[in-house]
């Protein structure tokens, strides 16, 4: 079983819906005889391309580790859309998507259409009026969009224009858009939120520990406060090294598998020491030894609180 945050106990596992792109715009629903939801409101539009990268750091990180599964195990399991080339060109080409994510400029037009290289009129075009952004026609997109789809076909269709200044084509961009809806159809912007900045409280409370330990070190350690302490910190910080939401088409990841990896090191270097102090006795907690290993992943806590402020400060 998958561990799961207590900071998260409210999420409910995702049941993620299928739904088809179109080609460098969004799909518009509807069906014979079906009820149809009401378009969306070009406010609800805005809002999303707004805090859209955030939610796509998320999705990348979700896809850049189910890929990089998907190679470690030789090839033979994982999501077999993975297999498609446009996964290594994005997350392991000249410029990943991550860093596009990080640094580009999302444009937004509220009276007119987007205009492609091809000067055709788009809901979306990359770039647009500088070589480091992309358009989004809010015009165009809310007179196809419902209130059932916009968030998912918004999102993705940032993704797809996103995806172009990484290296993609159209048709590897279309690849992309489809799997982002898959992945977002059923998640929420609250749940995004709270899965974010549950994880950064959840980090500055062990760093907060830490550096109360390592300053009180200096005059002598309470070993009883010492072990309560750094039992909330180790537990806090195995919080952290699988905080994903988990759906039939992936997840969304807070941590690529770099980052992960850096937050496993952490874990263990402070449930070593947990266990080296007060569960095995063989380190004394006013020994030189003691205090080195204090510091180091005082440090090691700090810098993962600095990276996961700094990632999501977009």
């Amino acid at each position: 079983m998958k561990p799961k945050a207590l900071f998260l106990s409210t999420l409910t596992w995702m049941t993620l819906l299928t739904q088809t792109a179109l080609a460098g715009g969004v799909s518009g629903g509807g069906g014979g005889g079906a009820i149809v939801a009401p378009l969306a409101a070009p406010s609800d539009i805005r809002w999303e391309s707004t805090v859209a990268k955030r939610t796509l750091a998320l999705l990348f990180n979700g896809m850049e580790y189910d890929y990089q599964i998907w190679k470690d195990v030789g090839k033979q399991s994982g999501e077999p859309d993975l297999r498609d080339p446009v996964f290594e060109k994005i997350f392991y080409g000249p410029r990943p998507i991550l860093q596009v994510i990080r640094e580009a400029k999302i444009e937004l037009s509220f009276d007119g259409p987007c205009i492609a290289p091809d000067g055709s009129e788009v809901d979306g075009s990359a770039p647009g009026s500088s070589a480091d952004s992309i358009c989004i026609s809010i015009k165009r997109i809310s007179e196809k969009l419902r209130t059932d789809n916009f968030r998912s076909q918004t999102l993705a269709l940032i993704a797809h224009e996103f995806s172009h200044l990484a290296g993609t084509d159209e048709t590897e961009a279309e690849t992309l858009q489809t799997r982002a809806i898959e992945r977002l159809f059923d998640t929420s912007d609250s749940e995004v939120e709270q899965l974010i900045d549950g994880s950064i409280s959840v980090i500055q409370l062990a760093d907060a520990y830490a550096q109360q330990l390592l300053e009180e070190s200096k005059s002598g350690t309470d070993l009883p406060k010492f072990c309560v302490f750094w039992a909330e910190v180790s537990r806090s910080l195995r919080e952290l090294v699988d905080v994903r939401y988990w759906g039939p088409h992936g997840q969304l990841s807070l941590f690529d598998t770099t980052e992960s990896s850096r937050v496993s090191a952490t874990v263990r270097k402070a449930i070593n020491l947990l266990n080296g102090v007060c569960v095995q006795k063989a380190i004394a907690p006013d020994s030189d030894a003691f205090k080195s290993e204090l510091r180091e992943t005082a440090r090691m806590i700090g810098e993962r609180k600095q990276y996961l402020e700094a990632y999501f400060d977009i």
